[in-house]
């Protein structure tokens, strides 16, 4: 997905109505970008208690912590993508992936 919407494939989004846009957006947000947040959350809770697992387990831990970032900055690169004005009505900044960075 991210190499589609680095190509410009998200392009083709334009062409939806408006209202089908934001209904896919708000859908996005909802539930995908919520779901992703929920696993991070989980994850990162689960890496705290991780000292036990032998190196491979932790890596792996570690992996899907990753994976599940790479995945909510794609959901959200959508919903931006479809619905710009989401983001603002939601309160997320532009650059989502620096203000999780800042704190």
């Amino acid at each position: 997905m991210r190499h589609v919407m680095k190509s410009g494939g998200s392009s083709g989004l334009s062409t939806l109505p408006g209202d089908e846009r934001q209904r896919l957006a708000v859908a996005l947000h909802q539930s995908t970008a919520q779901a992703l947040v929920a696993l991070a959350v989980n994850l990162d809770l689960v890496q705290q208690h991780a000292a036990g697992l032998d190196p491979r387990a932790r890596r792996m831990l570690e992996e899907s912590r990753t994976l599940a970032t790479q995945c909510f900055d794609e959901v959200l690169g959508l919903v931006d993508a479809l619905y710009p004005a989401l983001v603002d009505e939601v309160g997320l900044p532009r650059d989502h992936r620096a203000a999780r960075r800042s704190q």
